[in-house]
């Protein structure tokens, strides 16, 4: 994915928008989640890691064991508690003092006056958003959302475990989103952009066999009936390499498209 960004900072009054909670909106600095490494010492790049984590949380605290287990992978000694206070100390110093707070038992929380606006989420947001629409309406609204993922992807360059559970999040929804804007293409006789979109897919994930006789329905309605044949080939091969065949109501496709 492209980036995320937060914009951070002391609180001022702003217009209400989506992404605000209320009518407060900070604002100063902006980090990026995506397309490239955060720069600086380990510590800076765990406080960029740790405002991501409490961004897709929605304003919920986090306990120290569910931080130590997203950021440290589950490890608890001496070592990793030191690393987690100092960086709660680094978000501090790039906040206001005020803005992220540590409770007694150890949750550590952002201020509801302190909005992060995570492009991840917007993602998530803008593509519930799409479905609820139909035809092109939909396709365009999807593509215009997924735009962001070809800036690369989601924290490159770290492997924390929440960090590789999000991404697995993230592909998985974008995955599902072109394939439902790949059936309304097809659907609005869209068939150059429901063929690209289909094939984004399956290069995603070519266990998807409604994508494969979506994709075999395109062929047949732009008279390629060898595409129909090959389509379905494909799909065969694909599934067989994870032990599976192609559904009765696949086989039954490809026997009334081919000429």
């Amino acid at each position: 994915m492209a980036r995320d960004r937060a914009c951070l900072g002391r609180p001022r009054r702003a217009r209400a928008n989506p992404d605000s909670h209320g009518d407060r909106v900070a604002r100063v600095r902006r980090y990026r989640d995506h397309s490239r490494r955060p720069r600086g010492p380990p510590t800076l790049t765990k406080c960029y890691e740790l405002l991501g984590f409490l961004a897709v949380r929605d304003g919920a605290a986090a306990s120290r064991d569910e931080l130590l287990i997203a950021l440290f992978d589950a490890r608890d000694d001496e070592s990793a508690r030191s690393y987690l206070r100092k960086t709660v100390i680094g978000v501090r110093r790039l906040l206001p003092p005020e803005a992220i707070s540590v409770s007694a038992e150890g949750r550590v929380a952002l201020s509801p006056e302190i909005v992060l606006a995570s492009e991840s989420v917007r993602l998530e947001r803008q593509l519930a958003a799409a479905a609820r629409l139909q035809g092109s309406d939909l396709v365009t609204a999807t593509e215009h959302a997924l735009a962001p993922l070809q800036g690369g992807e989601y924290f490159p360059g770290i492997r924390s475990a929440w960090v590789d559970d999000r991404r697995g999040q993230l592909t998985e929804l974008a995955t599902t989103a072109r394939a439902a804007a790949a059936d309304a293409a097809y659907a609005a006789n869209q068939y150059p952009r429901a063929q690209r979109l289909a094939a984004a897919v399956l290069a995603a994930d070519p266990l998807r066999e409604g994508t494969w006789r979506t994709l075999m329905r395109i062929h047949s309605a732009i008279g390629n009936y060898d595409g129909v044949i090959t389509t379905f080939a494909q799909c065969e091969k694909a599934l067989r390499a994870a032990g599976i065949a192609p559904a009765a109501s696949t086989r039954t496709l490809l026997d009334r498209l081919r000429r």
